[in-house]
């Protein structure tokens, strides 16, 4: 419930603030990188996520494995 209103400060706050990032400067059109540039993130972004994302399930998949295979039951005393 916290981080929704935290979430929805920030939002209010940044749209009250449109489109000025650093007043009086800097604007959101000349902060923003070259078209190239945003062109080249936008098409290598979805590679690199498939990379991250499945590396993650492979680290995920592999420790949460049951840790008690192989291993005998403790003897219980008495």
């Amino acid at each position: 419930m916290e981080s929704g209103q935290i979430l929805l400060l920030l939002t209010a706050w940044a749209v009250a603030q449109w489109p000025i990032i650093v007043y009086p400067d800097i604007d959101l059109d000349t902060a923003a990188a070259p078209a190239a540039t945003l062109t080249f993130v936008l098409a290598t972004l979805p590679l690199g996520m498939g990379l991250v994302l499945s590396s993650l399930w492979l680290l995920f998949a592999v420790f949460q494995k049951d840790a008690s295979y192989g291993v005998a039951p403790p003897r219980l005393v008495g």
